[in-house]
């Protein structure tokens, strides 16, 4: 089995967050040997944790979607509750198209990752049930390589979008944001606009500002940006920054990052009279918040 970083191009470990918001949406039996920290599944018991998202984009509050994710392999499930955690989402997990039916029908998720190749009920079938019963949860399918019959027939059936794997964690968020978006009229969505200090970045216009200054970045060094103004006055290894913005981190070297944060700093400007973005010698960066 092909580790997430492996299938995905992601070391999930690059994309944690200190704020974990977690909720588990139906309530029955609970498996008391279940690590705390693992994805809540939906035959789990009730919990929460004490976190919130109360700090994480302080210049307003947001609504909090809850995601369905609807995929049977372990190492996938767990990639993307992971990811969508970082992104300020509150996910669930169901390892069958039974469950997913059962769980999505209860008319309590945003939106669903549903992946096309489930056991017991397959993808499109879930996904035209769904749509059968007036189930308006934004669908995004996952697809296996591009497949176009996959794509054209889940788009025919009701889908919002699609993924194929392999993919990046930016496209899946971008159009999982995309979706929900469209389908709420344009809602403010779970972490669609960054700030730290006067720096504010809109991941959904892919702009950012400081103050009233607009500043133009290429695509790699607003990704690049992202990844501090997430984390604030935190150190970035070499090696998290590659494996969060890389495909393939190994054709990458620490002078390639370097040259991208020296950009970054010309772009930025300083503050109180040092340098945005700090080096932390033999460790990597971190954002002056």
């Amino acid at each position: 089995m092909p580790r997430p970083s492996d299938v995905y191009g992601v070391h999930p470990l690059a994309l944690s967050m200190t704020t974990a918001v977690w909720i588990c949406a139906r309530a029955s039996i609970g498996n008391p040997d279940r690590a705390w920290g693992e994805p809540s599944t939906l035959t789990g018991t009730l919990r929460a944790d004490t976190d919130t998202l109360d700090g994480l984009f302080p210049t307003e509050k947001v609504a909090i979607m809850r995601i369905l994710i609807v995929q049977d392999d372990p190492d996938s499930r767990h990639y993307m509750h992971n990811l969508l955690r970082s992104d300020g989402y509150v996910s669930d997990v169901v390892a069958d198209g039974g469950e997913a039916l059962e769980c999505a029908g209860q008319g309590l998720y945003d939106a669903l990752l549903l992946d096309w190749s489930m056991p017991k009920i397959d993808g499109l079938t879930i996904l035209k049930t769904l749509r059968k019963e007036s189930n308006a949860a934004v669908v995004i399918m996952v697809c296996q390589n591009n497949d176009e019959y996959c794509r054209l027939a889940g788009l025919d059936a009701g889908a919002d979008d699609y993924v194929s794997r392999p993919f990046q964690a930016s496209e899946l968020l971008a159009r999982l944001r995309n979706a929900i978006r469209r389908a709420h009229g344009g809602i403010h969505l779970p972490g669609a606009v960054l700030t730290t200090g006067d720096l504010e970045m809109d991941l959904l216009q892919r702009r950012a500002r400081r103050g009233t200054r607009m500043i133009e970045f290429t695509k790699l060094e607003f990704d690049l940006l992202e990844c501090f103004v997430r984390q604030p006055r935190h150190v970035l290894s070499y090696e998290v920054l590659e494996q969060r913005l890389f495909d393939n981190a190994s054709v990458w070297n620490t002078s390639c990052i370097q040259v991208h944060i020296s950009h970054l700093r010309k772009k930025l400007g300083s503050r109180k009279g040092h340098p945005f973005i700090r080096t932390v010698r033999g460790c990597g960066y971190a954002l002056e918040a």
